[in-house]
């Protein structure tokens, strides 16, 4: 079964392309904010309440999502060591649901350790996904040359297809999406490994 969920898109770019940035700060550091901001859009498309986010869902732009984006720094702020680790992550977005929404109890905030093993991994996505959320994930090293342009960074997946043996994903980052090996991803061979946020909707709304 391959499963792709319906990301919405700015111009050409599918969610934000954190390259287009004029705050340079969100530029170069801003990737675990873009994750939060996309994840926030696609819940609102999928029938969550447009409240949750601060602009107009049905029409973005990158100045208006660079404004959202802006409104969440201080919880998730760009920082010289980056973002590494996951409790930094989950606990930025718990205060900011808490402060800037009414939706915290709305909204379920779990997370997968990259220490755990890779069917426990695979079995949260594919549930993550068939919710219609896509997850957060976090790469810090890997093994894998092939995946040296994720490295240190937050992105996310948008899609799973178990179709066959190899359960493949896709990742969404800087406005475009490519389907890698999920198990190849997640055995990272390193001891940096990061792993995977899971935001949900306790219910449509």
């Amino acid at each position: 079964m391959k499963k792709e969920l319906d990301h919405f898109h700015i111009g050409n770019n599918i969610g934000a392309n954190q390259d287009e940035f004029s705050n340079i700060a969100l530029k170069i550091g801003g990737c675990a904010i873009v994750t939060l901001c996309d994840t926030f859009i696609t819940m609102v498309h999928s029938g969550f309440s447009s409240s949750l986010i601060p602009i107009d869902p049905d029409c973005i732009t990158m100045k208006e999502y660079e404004s959202f984006a802006e409104q969440v720094i201080p919880y998730l702020h760009p920082r010289l060591s980056g973002i590494y680790k996951i409790s930094t992550y989950t606990e930025g977005v718990d205060k900011y649901l808490s402060e800037q929404t009414e939706m915290r109890e709305r909204i379920s905030i779990s997370s997968i350790s990259g220490d755990d093993d890779v069917s426990s991994a695979e079995k949260g996505l594919i549930e993550q996904i068939d919710h219609g959320v896509p997850v957060v994930y976090l790469l810090l090293h890997h093994k894998d040359k092939v995946f040296s342009d994720f490295e240190w960074h937050w992105f996310l997946i948008n899609g799973y297809d178990n179709s066959t043996e190899s359960i493949k994903v896709q990742i969404i980052t800087y406005g475009e999406s490519q389907w890698v090996d999920f198990k190849q991803l997640w055995n990272t061979g390193k001891k940096l490994r990061g792993g995977m946020v899971l935001l949900r909707p306790n219910e449509l709304c």
